[in-house]
């Protein structure tokens, strides 16, 4: 029987043809997969972790790389579940992100420009006459 094992906690066994909805996705293991629902979840939210620490640690994903890799293959048994789905292309996921981005930047100009009348309009308030 596969184990994964996980910062200390040992989960085991397989769950066959069940499948789960985790995160609103719903996610069923491929054909042979030895891995459980609760590895499942075990290796995103390990995953997960890693990930959000490398941002302040960038040799977590180093340090903590047979864990990672752990988690990659126990990951690697499931696939998403919902009817229909089909994963992104890498070039689609580009074009998203690049949306994404062109967006935020968007909306980062009109918070900027925002600020600039804002402080101008403070700046006209203060030198007004009788302005405490």
């Amino acid at each position: 029987m596969h184990c994964v094992e996980t910062r200390g906690l040992r989960l085991a066994g397989a769950d066959w043809g069940a499948s789960g909805r985790h995160a609103g996705m719903l996610w069923r293991p491929k054909p042979g997969a030895s891995s459980s629902a609760q590895g499942l979840l075990a290796a995103r939210a390990l995953f997960i972790e890693l990930h959000e620490d490398s941002g302040w640690n960038p040799w977590v994903l180093e340090d903590r790389a047979d864990d990672l890799e752990r988690a990659q293959a126990v990951m690697a048994e499931w696939i998403r579940a919902e009817p229909g789905f089909r994963m992104m292309t890498k070039k689609q996921l580009d074009a998203k992100v690049a949306h994404l981005d062109r967006d935020l930047r968007r909306r980062q100009a009109a918070i900027d420009e925002r600020r600039e009348k804002d402080k101008a309009a403070s700046t006209r308030q203060r030198r007004t006459p009788g302005w405490h």
